[in-house]
């Protein structure tokens, strides 16, 4: 069925604005997650109802997404002050509303390509429908690529608690429940064209065979949460949180910093007397210096020693080239056994810019200057080339760092190259008790669910959390908060669906993009 369409004026812009402002209200709390179902059904209305070209369909979707992106990105004002690094608070202030403006404006620009190709194609009927369901999807692929990748606005981690939801992802990833999420949306919208148009119920045939495809798919996740079989060697593991903030991190000597995590290590081995720890987890830079460091490197040793336990930390690495004062850094997690063994290194592949190096450095120290101090190690950090999963006496460990929960392919590597289990260290005390964090631990449970593995996150201060092959946090220690849990994680050699094949969907979706984009010979003719 053709729909004629109606006029579009300016006024209508409400639509994706309102659609933005759902959006990010969705992501803003679980409490409100369940409107992402139909946030974006006043975007998909404006598109399909209006006579759309390219540059106002590019129009549509950018006020869209600035409003989602603005609204999603707020926590970045939890930086503030950054007088710790040298600024003023003034300055401070404006790092930082410029950053949240620029990662907005990029984000933004990318997403509203999904509406500019709309304005083009003009997709007619039941193809409207696929055309942004499988475009939205490649686009969400997309903005994980590159060294500035940024995957904190897919859709799908707005419904990281909706656990027998989410399933799926262990065939498809996180992008199939992103494509769930858009096929009802623009479902509903289409249906809501064609019914203000008609009167008709029989509108809403665009609807019925999504919700049978969401049937399907809570039954699958239903089946896969009360079916899995959760055997494997048990790990007694204790995350250890220092609740250290940034500030005090860089202005307290190392020795103290490490102080706080061994006397909480001890505080758990104390209360636990009759059960052996097998496994104590720092987190990310909990030990402020480097391996070079013999004095630390003797503490962490004696502590394993003593108390015939294993320990993984984050650390910092140098390796030194043939000239002395040249090296490189490494953002490091290390092992270290109760034979005082070091057993492995792990350097973060995936870094944060701006927080571990600073891209364009000549064009912005030309135009601000003082932004130079911004990293406080005095030199951008070296990322690492591979997986290097730990191969400990009682199984593979692999380990990740902070940002790198949220690029899927880099969990799902760790997994292919034989990780029994996941160890995630970070350090997300920037953005102290913000939606940020519950986000951040939000992406670590869909790297779980995707490759079927226990994963241990271990964060400066919070959230700390164990998290089972089905995504269900089984303890967690909330953000500020200074302390232990402690906890049994299992073993798993098992391959998933997303772990052997990872995110073909996309290429399922760019198979539809083109199905969707032709248009019967009847229309050409008109």
């Amino acid at each position: 069925m053709i729909l004629e369409k109606e006029d579009f004026t300016y006024k209508k812009l409400l639509l994706p604005f309102i659609s933005g402002l759902l959006t990010s209200l969705g992501f803003y709390s679980t409490h409100f997650d369940f409107l992402i179902w139909f946030s974006l059904v006043p975007l998909f209305y404006c598109l399909f109802n209006y006579k759309i070209s390219a540059k106002k369909g590019f129009l549509i979707t950018f006020v869209y997404s600035i409003t989602f992106y603005l609204g999603l990105l707020t926590w970045l004002f939890k930086l503030h002050p950054l007088t710790w690094v040298g600024f003023t608070e003034i300055q401070s202030l404006g790092i930082i509303t410029l950053g949240w403006i620029s990662f907005s404006l990029v984000e933004s620009l990318s997403l509203s390509i999904l509406g500019f190709l709309y304005g083009l194609v003009k997709p007619e009927g039941w193809k409207n429908i696929l055309f942004v369901s499988s475009l939205w999807v490649i686009i969400e692929a997309l903005q994980g690529f590159s060294d500035s990748g940024f995957t904190w606005g897919r859709l799908a981690i707005s419904q990281y608690k909706e656990i027998y939801l989410i399933q799926s992802s262990n065939l498809f990833g996180s992008l199939f429940i992103s494509f769930i999420l858009i096929l009802l949306n623009s479902s509903i919208a289409l249906s809501l064209v064609d019914y203000f148009k008609n009167k008709d119920k029989k509108s809403f045939k665009y609807t019925y065979p999504v919700l049978i495809l969401i049937v399907i798919n809570l039954f699958y996740g239903f089946y896969t949460v009360f079916s899995k079989e959760d055997n494997g060697k048990e790990i007694n593991t204790v995350i250890i949180q220092g609740n250290i903030l940034s500030d005090q991190k860089w202005n307290m000597t190392v020795q103290q910093g490490i102080d706080i995590y061994l006397d909480l290590s001890k505080q758990a081995l104390n209360d636990n007397k009759k059960e052996k720890i097998d496994l104590f987890v720092w987190p990310e830079s909990a030990v402020r210096t480097t391996m070079e460091n013999p004095s630390v490197m003797a503490q962490l040793k004696d502590f394993t020693f003593k108390n015939d336990t294993f320990l993984l930390t984050g650390i910092f690495d140098v390796l030194r080239k043939k000239d002395p004062n040249d090296y490189d850094v490494f953002n490091a997690m290390t092992g270290i056994s109760p034979k005082g063994e070091v057993l492995g290194k792990y350097y973060k592949r995936h870094l944060v810019p701006f927080g571990e190096y600073l891209p364009f450095k000549d064009i912005l120290f030309a135009i601000y200057p003082p932004i130079k101090e911004i990293n406080r190690l005095g030199k951008d950090i070296t990322p690492g080339k591979s997986s290097n999963v730990f191969k400990m006496p009682f199984g593979h460990v692999g380990g990740l760092i902070c940002y790198e929960s949220i690029f899927p392919e880099l969990i799902r590597e760790s997994t292919t190259d034989g990780a029994e289990i996941l160890i995630l260290v970070t350090n997300d005390s920037w953005y102290k008790d913000s939606s940020a964090v519950y986000h951040h631990n939000g992406q670590a449970v869909f790297r779980s669910i995707e490759n079927d593995r226990y994963m241990v996150r271990a964060a400066n201060t919070g959230i700390s959390s164990f998290i089972s092959p089905t995504g269900q946090t089984i303890e967690m220690l909330g953000p500020l908060l200074k302390g232990y849990i402690k906890d049994k994680v299992k073993l798993r050699n098992t391959k998933t669906l997303y772990t052997i094949i990872g995110d073909t969907v996309v290429i399922f979706a760019i198979i539809l993009l083109f199905i969707s984009s032709f248009k019967s010979k009847k229309t050409q003719e008109e």
